[in-house]
């Protein structure tokens, strides 16, 4: 674990990016950095231009959170730039949540996982 201060990066591709995205980019994410379990240390931004031999262009986005424990990756695409951040970002926030729950109720509640044999019981001395 780093003890860098919380960051947000943007990278573009196929356009350049512009001062009002990136101030988009960061105000969204800081929803994700306010996390307390994990703390998210760095969120990546990769926004990407498609633009396909038929139909309309469209804006792909990848949003990758760093923490300590896994990562996690989310994938989101739109027509415009600014709801593609929205959409990638709403769905780190809902498998942040997601995998903190699980892994709370796995620390409250262990469980035998290929022993073969129930788990001790703590005895009470008296």
């Amino acid at each position: 674990m780093t003890n860098n201060p919380a960051q947000v990066l943007l990278t573009t591709e196929g356009f350049p990016a512009h001062s009002e995205l990136n101030a988009f980019a960061a105000d969204k994410a800081a929803k994700l950095l306010r996390h307390a379990h994990p703390q998210v240390n760095l969120v990546r931004l990769h926004l990407k231009r498609e633009t396909p031999h038929r139909g309309a262009a469209f804006f792909a986005a990848r949003a990758t959170t760093e923490q300590a424990g896994p990562d996690h990756v989310a994938h989101a695409s739109a027509t415009e730039p600014e709801a593609a951040i929205m959409s990638a970002i709403d769905k780190l926030e809902r498998a942040l949540v997601a995998s903190t729950g699980a892994r709370k109720h796995q620390q409250h509640h262990p469980h035998a996982v290929g022993l073969g044999a129930a788990l001790p019981k703590a005895e009470r001395s008296l």
